[in-house]
């Protein structure tokens, strides 16, 4: 709320505010690709386009739309596969357009771009810190250990064939 001061003016100090954040289906066009160099590439040419809606609840209202953004952006994530242990590193991430699609607050001017690309910039630092020893899905989901043990030497990752996703396993009568 600091961050967006016309909320806490117009729906005053013990306002809450939550995000409320959407593929825009009918700007996303072909939004994601798969490189053997970069990994899953996402929102090439601002090709990858998100609703951001900014919802208040306060003493009188609940969930109510504040503003609405139309956000346009890009990013690569590094994301492969090995033995049910998803590594998973997003490396480059950017807000290019933000277009205000509804707004509640009266006119000002604050710079949105700008605002979403650090609020962006902390997540993914956060997501990056918390993953950075990656995923052991056996360990999610209970029933990949018994499966674990059959399938060995298991590969899912976008780094052998350009535009494709490669997957290979070894079978357990095959040792």
């Amino acid at each position: 709320m600091q961050a967006i001061p016309p909320i806490h003016h117009k729906f005053g100090r013990n306002a809450t505010v939550a995000l409320r954040v959407y593929l825009n289906e009918e700007n996303s066009t072909h939004a994601v690709r798969l490189s053997n160099e970069s990994g899953v590439v996402l929102g090439e040419n601002n090709s990858l386009s998100f609703l951001v809606d900014f919802l208040v609840t306060n003493e009188t209202v609940k969930d109510q739309v504040a503003i609405s953004l139309d956000v346009k952006g890009d990013g690569t994530v590094n994301i492969s596969c090995e033995n049910f242990k998803v590594d998973v590193q997003v490396t480059k991430s950017m807000v290019r357009d933000v277009e205000v699609r509804n707004n509640n607050l009266g006119e000002f001017f604050l710079d949105y771009k700008g605002l979403l690309n650090a609020a962006l910039g902390v997540a993914v630092n956060d997501f990056n810190t918390q993953y950075r020893k990656g995923i052991d899905l056996t360990k999610v989901i209970k029933a990949l250990s018994f499966a674990s043990g059959m399938l060995m030497h298991t590969v899912i990752t976008p780094f052998q064939v350009d535009g494709y996703l490669y997957a290979g396993f070894s079978w357990l009568s095959d040792m």
